[in-house]
């Protein structure tokens, strides 16, 4: 196993530094001013692009559907993910393997941070130190330690930061949120989340590029913190199979499920986890499970059951929460209010008691000596739906535009750093708890998971 799990903050710091020597830079000692100007409101925010993949691809199309926001460099380690971003912008923006030049740059006011997660931590913190508002895809951090280093330096910098989980833009989660908050659905105390899949690109198999050879790619920098290893094209590009550069099913589609349901519930860390799952189809050399599944104990008094697998796709994703009122379901189009039956079957326990025991039951529960109400049941509604025109349902453009808009107003905004941290630290104790085979707790004293 790679991570570390005994890591001490100054191992960590020390380890972290020694993976930024590749690209150039060491921790504390980036010689970027500290504080920037806030873009006026009048101006273009104008935005690099770290990481040009296929999620840096797909950011890129909800930044060019953002009034007033504005892609002027692109950085990658990979030549054809490049040349892709100067086919998709234009002659006029920058491309470079070297992300330290967009925050050299003056006129760029925010990045975006596409890379993979063992990258995300080490581009803030030169971000923040170089005076940039920070867009970060989740999950935030690629291990529990990396926390408390960012929220350090970013509460010293005040920069504007992002997660890109996204769903808390979202109109269907908005409202699913609006129920929940009401307290139609009464004590909500049982929650499960699900996210499934079956292709191969879904399992992420992403295709090898023909030209992928050193030449093309900048292997020794792409490692990073990680360990050393001979140039490697399907580490590189298919890189969340690996312990080593993400977090696994966790990272990729619990960190989505965690932040949305956080936000929901008004939740914040998990009490503790225990996970188990396996890799029972995809045996390509990968090391994170294809089959996950987390159980959490939230000390606001619910349970919270996640699960995934990347072979089977008939449950597609969902979200349900139990309530003792009522239940609500998210599906990836729709809401769904099933109401708790009012009625009480008094009559399961009632007829199995003698006759005069049966029927002083029945009348201290309202009802007559055999057992029927004295007043018709009140009539309950027992499902409600709500769904959305299909073009409000996807895309992440509404997610981007809330971030220009915190970048231009200095507001807080909707996704931010502390819940990405929140939703990683989840991640990271269910990931803990599946490889060390036991229960993973949160201590609030050590502010650590401990197990």
């Amino acid at each position: 196993m790679s991570k570390d799990s005994k890591l001490t903050r100054r191992k960590f710091v020390e380890r972290l530094g020694k993976g930024a020597v590749a690209a150039g830079t060491l921790l504390g000692a980036a010689p970027w001013a500290s504080q920037a100007q806030a873009p006026a409101a009048s101006n273009r925010v104008r935005l690099g692009l770290i990481g040009f993949g296929i999620r840096g691809r797909q950011l890129l199309s909800a930044i060019q559907r953002v009034r007033g926001a504005e892609v002027v460099a692109v950085a990658d380690l990979y030549d054809g993910y490049l040349e892709r971003a100067r086919e998709l912008t234009g002659k006029g923006v920058e491309t470079t393997r070297d992300y330290r030049r967009l925050l050299d740059r003056k006129d760029i006011d925010a990045v975006v941070v596409a890379t993979p997660d063992h990258w995300h931590v080490r581009i803030m913190l030169d971000a923040a130190s170089a005076g940039k508002d920070i867009y970060a895809e989740k999950p935030l951090t690629h291990t529990w330690e990396e926390g408390e280093v960012l929220l350090s330096k970013l509460r010293q910098t005040g920069r504007v930061v992002q997660v890109g989980s996204g769903r808390v833009s979202q109109p269907l989660y908005q409202k699913a949120k609006e129920i929940v908050q009401s307290g139609r659905l009464g004590k909500v105390t049982f929650v499960t989340g699900w996210w499934d899949s079956s292709s191969s690109i879904y399992a992420w198999r992403t295709p090898i590029p023909a030209d992928a050879s050193p030449q093309t790619i900048d292997w020794k920098t792409f490692l990073g913190t990680a360990p050393e290893r001979e140039f490697d094209p399907k580490r590189f590009f298919r890189w969340r199979c690996y312990w080593d550069y993400g977090e696994g099913l966790g990272g990729d589609l619990f960190s989505h499920l965690l932040t949305t349901i956080h936000w929901m519930l008004d939740a914040k860390l998990p009490r503790s986890a225990v996970a188990q799952g396996g890799i029972y189809r995809w045996k390509d050399g990968r090391d994170v499970p294809d089959t996950f599944n987390a159980l959490y104990d939230y000390p606001e008094g619910f349970a919270l059951s996640l699960s995934s697998t990347k072979n089977n796709s008939s449950r597609d994703r969902g979200i349900r929460f139990l309530g003792t009122d009522a239940a609500l379901l998210i599906t990836s189009r729709e809401l769904i209010v099933h109401t708790e039956p009012e009625e009480e079957r008094y009559s399961y326990v009632a007829e199995s008691l003698p006759k005069e025991s049966r029927e002083l039951f029945y009348i201290v529960h309202g009802l007559d000596r055999s057992g029927r109400r004295r007043t018709p049941p009140q009539v309950r509604e027992a499902v409600e739906r709500y769904q959305l025109p299909a073009r409000r349902l996807g895309g992440g453009s509404g997610h981007m535009q809330d971030f220009i808009n915190a970048v231009r107003t200095r507001q807080a905004p909707r996704e931010t750093v502390e819940m990405g941290n929140n939703a990683a630290l989840a991640v990271h104790m269910a990931n803990l708890a599946y490889q060390h085979g036991t229960k993973v707790s949160w201590d609030d004293k050590q502010h650590r998971p401990t197990w």
